[in-house]
C-alpha cells in the first residue's frame, strides 16, 4: 500500500431467515471492515479475520463486488474492495439486521416499500427543477425507471443506483435522511445495495442462492427466498417451470415434516450445480469466537474440579 493511498476491505454478510435477507452488522452498527496492513495482502484471510462466528456453521463464499475509487478531504485515495458474502445464520446469533429495514424502499412486496420508493423518486424529479428542460426530462426518465414510477417497471438489480441517485441528489440530506438513517456512515449502504444487486442479478440470471439455502428444502421454501432476494413477488408456476426446465434442482425421495397438510418435497441443488457455484467465488473458513471455543471444551464443562465422566478414583 503506497503513502497517499488508504485500502478498504468490506464484508457484506448475507443469509436468509424465512425467505428474508439478512445483513450482519458489527456491534458498532457497521459493515464488517479493515484497512489491511501492507504485509497483509491475502484477501481471504482478512475477510476470514473479518466474519468471526459465534455458532458452528457451514463455510461461506465470498464474491468480490465493483471496486470503488474516490478521494477523502485530504487527498487521500480510497479503495474499496467490498465483497459479498454469502452464509447461512441461526435465529438466535447475534448481530443480523434485515436487510430491507435498512432499505424499505427496495422491498416491493409491500405497499410501505412501493410508496416510499414513488416518494423518493418524486422527491428527487422536484430537486431538478432547476435544470434545463432537456436535461430535466432526461434525468425524469432516468428516475422513473430507477423507482419504477410512470409506466416503468420495478427493477430490481438497480439497488446500487437507487442509492447512488439518492445519495448524489441535489438536496443530499434530505433524501437521505427521508431514505433510511440505520447506518453510521453512507458506506455501508453502497456496500449493501452493491451485493443486494449482484444477488438480484444472479437470481435473474437463473443462478440459483445455493450458499444461502440449506442443503434440502422445500419448492416453496426456495420460492419465498427468490421473492425475499428479488423485493418482489414472482409468480409461482413460471418460478416452477423454470426450475423444471433449468434442471438445477433434485428430488431428495424424503418429505418435510415442518409442512402442515400435505407433506411437501424435499429438494436439493444439482452436484454440477454446487460445483459450478464453488468455483465463482473465495471459500471462507470462517473460526468460532474464542468465547465459544472455550465453551465446547470439557474443562469449561467442569471448571471446579468435579469429577468427569470416567474419571478414576
Amino acid at each position: 500500500m503506497k503513502g497517499g493511498t488508504q485500502v478498504i476491505v468490506a464484508a457484506v454478510p448475507i443469509a436468509l431467515n424465512a425467505g428474508e435477507p439478512y445483513v450482519r452488522v458489527t456491534e458498532e452498527g457497521e459493515l464488517p471492515h479493515v484497512c489491511p496492513k501492507e504485509t497483509e495482502t491475502n484477501v481471504r484471510e482478512v475477510l476470514e479475520s473479518l466474519l468471526v462466528r459465534s455458532r458452528r456453521l457451514p463455510d461461506a463464499c465470498a464474491e468480490p463486488l465493483p471496486v470503488c475509487l474516490h478521494c477523502d478531504e485530504a487527498g487521500t485515495r480510497i479503495v474499496e474492495l467490498p465483497y459479498l458474502v454469502s452464509t447461512r445464520m441461526t435465529t438466535d446469533e447475534p448481530g443480523w439486521v434485515p436487510c430491507y429495514d435498512l432499505l424499505p424502499w427496495e422491498d416491493h412486496r409491500r405497499e410501505e416499500g412501493m410508496g416510499q420508493a414513488s416518494a423518493l423518486g418524486k422527491l428527487l424529479i422536484a430537486q431538478n427543477e432547476g435544470m434545463p428542460p432537456s436535461e430535466r426530462l432526461l434525468e425524469k426518465r432516468r428516475l422513473d425507471a430507477l423507482f419504477a414510477m410512470g409506466n416503468c417497471n420495478w427493477k430490481p438489480p438497480l439497488a446500487k443506483e437507487r442509492w447512488a441517485a439518492i445519495r448524489n441528489g441535489a438536496q443530499q440530506k434530505e433524501a437521505v435522511g427521508m431514505a433510511s438513517c440505520r447506518f453510521p456512515h453512507e458506506t455501508n449502504y453502497r456496500w449493501l445495495c452493491a451485493a443486494l444487486g449482484h444477488l438480484r442479478l444472479s437470481i435473474i440470471a437463473q443462478a440459483m442462492p445455493v450458499n444461502l439455502m440449506p442443503e434440502r428444502f422445500t419448492i416453496p421454501q426456495l420460492h419465498a427466498a427468490v421473492e425475499g432476494i428479488l423485493g418482489e413477488a414472482v409468480d409461482r408456476p413460471t418460478f416452477r417451470r423454470g426450475l423444471t426446465n433449468g434442471r438445477s434442482v433434485e428430488d431428495t425421495g424424503a418429505c418435510s415434516d415442518e409442512v402442515f397438510g400435505r407433506p411437501a418435497r424435499l429438494m436439493r441443488f444439482r452436484t454440477d450445480v454446487v460445483v459450478a457455484n464453488q468455483t465463482q467465488g473465495i471459500p471462507l473458513a470462517l473460526s468460532l469466537a474464542d468465547t465459544v471455543k472455550q465453551a465446547e471444551t470439557i474443562d469449561r464443562l467442569f471448571p471446579d474440579g468435579t469429577p468427569r465422566p470416567g474419571d478414576r478414583n
